[in-house]
């Protein structure tokens, strides 16, 4: 449900839709834990569109994040193109 909020509305858009956080192409290696008692981290990877600003993208994300689900420790990697893509690592 939580990554889901960076796709789809209150409303119930399906993933998929267009993003409440403009600029988010994808959402992806998204990790959500509770570090003790009412103290919950996530951590994900967003695709950023070209030509979007990813600082403006990564703190409207946290914000909505913190702010929808009260989530104290947000923490968001932004990415032009997914990982997977980028192909082989050069040494």
């Amino acid at each position: 449900m939580i990554p889901s909020a960076l796709f789809a509305s209150e409303q119930g858009i399906p993933c998929g839709a267009p993003s409440p956080v403009a600029g988010v192409v994808t959402v992806h290696d998204m990790h959500c834990w509770t570090v003790t008692s009412g103290f919950i981290a996530f951590v994900c990877h967003l695709q950023v569109a070209p030509g979007a600003d990813a600082f403006g993208v990564v703190d409207e994300a946290r914000a909505l994040l913190s702010g929808r689900f009260d989530i104290q420790h947000v923490t968001v990697q932004p990415e032009r193109a997914p990982i997977h893509d980028l192909g082989p690592l050069s040494r």
